[in-house]
């Protein structure tokens, strides 16, 4: 019995190291992405195959999440949110928030605090666009809850400016800036 499977396992092993001839290694020559940047570094490793699969994706991605710009940024932001929320439905979660948008409530009462928060955040679109925010988040058919902030005892103009320079909400006007704004002075001659 011991001799029959020996000689069997002779066999198999004589027929399979013959049968190993030396095959061709297929070589993958034609890179799309080939002149874009590298994605990483590993070393001594050729990571031409790694960057072309990345490309592809981002390019994919971009395609899907946003056709019109073709910002990569803005693709995957998109991907990742609705992946998560996709997974959040799979596992049956039954509420979960995407934040607040500021600005979104149309009733001024001009001669308010309120009201004049609410009218000069809406003319800062330049610098926080609420509205892009509001029609991403909505793309999700949220459930809208309206936020109402309570400051005791009162708001006023000093509190205010604090919960600007707080926020870096100045930072972000001051930036944006010379971007809307033709004066030389502010835009530095551009």
């Amino acid at each position: 019995m011991k001799t029959q499977f020996f000689k069997l396992l002779l066999i198999t092993m004589t027929i399979s190291l013959a049968s190993c001839k030396k095959e061709n290694k297929v070589v993958f020559t034609d890179f799309k992405y080939a002149d874009k940047p590298d994605a990483m570094t590993c070393g001594d490793m050729d990571t031409k195959l790694l960057k072309e699969a990345l490309y592809s994706f981002e390019d994919d991605i971009v395609n899907h999440y946003d056709s019109q710009n073709k910002n990569t940024s803005r693709a995957y932001t998109r991907l990742i949110t609705e992946s998560t929320i996709n997974r959040l439905k799979i596992e049956e979660y039954e509420f979960w928030s995407l934040g607040a948008v500021p600005f979104t409530v149309y009733d001024d009462k001009l001669l308010t605090m309120e009201g004049m928060i609410n009218f000069i955040g809406r003319r800062l679109r330049f610098a926080y666009n609420y509205k892009g925010l509001y029609y991403f988040k909505n793309k999700f058919s949220p459930t809208w809850i309206e936020y109402y902030f309570c400051i005791k005892p009162k708001l006023t103009f000093y509190v205010l400016i604090k919960v600007l320079i707080k926020t870096n909400l100045h930072k972000l006007i001051i930036n944006k800036l010379p971007v809307i704004l033709p004066f030389r002075i502010i835009n530095k001659g551009y």
